[in-house]
């Protein structure tokens, strides 16, 4: 059996008051497909980043198991199908399982991220857009200089002679 990591998170609009009871549906989904919970707890309450399901905060639930492989996409498929679970992300870890911290002791510990001292306003798409197409330069022969295409002369002609 391999060793995972599950982030659980739950519907704020239903589980506001009781997350105990999306920590019971959880632990219930993974023993239903052959896991072993060794810890599994409350991580944190959140603002979420957009909205989901009409919901603007959610309550994440962080769980270790250990389970078989197999069990991994039926245990997707069934927190799909339930109702209290807006989203789950299920990582699969090396030979020992890493400290199980919510949130408030991992940015004690760690501190927390800030990427403010970025360059750019959080709103500059300088990175996405493509680089200007540049035209190749044609080399002028010595002596010759480059003349312009005719009718963008460089002096004042609109249509009259003389």
């Amino acid at each position: 059996m391999n060793k995972y990591e599950g982030m659980f998170l739950l519907d704020h609009g239903r589980l506001k008051n009781e997350p105990q009871r999306g920590i019971d549906e959880i632990t219930a989904i993974l023993e239903k497909h052959g896991a072993k919970v060794v810890k599994i707890g409350r991580w944190d309450e959140r603002k979420l980043a957009y909205e989901i399901n009409r919901q603007k905060r959610g309550t994440y639930i962080m769980a270790h198991f250990e389970a078989p492989i197999e069990a991994i996409d039926e245990i997707h498929g069934d927190v799909k199908l339930s109702e209290n679970i807006s989203r789950a992300l299920i990582i699969r870890l090396g030979k020992v399982f890493p400290p199980f911290m919510t949130a408030t002791e991992l940015e004690t510990e760690f501190g927390t991220r800030d990427f403010r001292d970025r360059p750019g306003r959080r709103s500059d798409s300088r990175d996405r857009r493509p680089a200007p197409r540049q035209q190749p330069v044609a080399a002028a022969t010595a002596g010759e200089t480059p003349s312009a295409p005719e009718g963008e002369g460089g002096s004042d002609d609109k249509g009259s002679e003389g």
